[in-house]
């Protein structure tokens, strides 16, 4: 259920290079929505049990910064909206790196028992070598580490140089709350 709300754009990042050659940024994102309904809660454990329209359960643990918790009923419908974005994009090798940076924000919500967590991470890697044969990109990060990845279509290293720096940008947010009743 909400493990499977998570998207795949992990390779995505080093491999949707085609258009960086043309130094326009790349953006891609995704969103998934579920509802499930309680079925089961614990308030001892702050276990929540949910199940999704085709019969299938998981428990969620509602830690201490869950808010208003004790609002929640069984049989309530809870609506959970799943973003990912990544943003890539190029520029020359002399150009200073943007400096990596990791945000989180959680916001509550003023209605309904709800909440929205955001994270972003910024950070700028160098190519340090491309084969097209294989074909694989790798790139290093500003903390040195070097990163080897498969690219799924060759034809997005085309115009992608060793010496090239790629600014990525990627965000994830998760939005819970109840559904209203009607």
């Amino acid at each position: 259920m909400f493990r499977r709300m998570s998207l795949a754009l992990g390779v995505v990042s080093l491999a949707a290079m085609a258009t960086l050659s043309a130094q326009k940024p790349v953006i891609r994102a995704n969103s998934v929505t579920e509802v499930v309904t309680i079925s089961a809660i614990d308030p001892k454990t702050r276990h929540i049990t949910v199940k999704d329209d085709m019969g299938e359960t998981e428990i969620i643990v509602a830690g201490p910064e869950v808010q208003r918790f004790n609002e929640l009923k069984v049989g309530q419908r809870v609506r959970t909206t799943y973003y990912e974005s990544l943003v890539l994009s190029a520029h020359p090798p002399k150009q200073a790196p943007k400096p990596s940076s990791a945000t989180i924000d959680i916001t509550t919500s003023s209605g309904a028992p709800g909440v929205t967590a955001a994270t972003q991470l910024v950070t700028t890697v160098t190519v340090t070598a491309i084969d097209p044969k294989a074909p694989t990109i790798t790139v290093r990060t500003q903390d040195g580490l070097l990163l080897t990845r498969t690219v799924q279509d060759v034809k997005n290293l085309e115009g992608v140089k060793v010496g090239q720096q790629i600014d990525i940008t990627y965000t994830e947010a998760i939005l819970v709350g109840v559904v209203p009743e009607k």
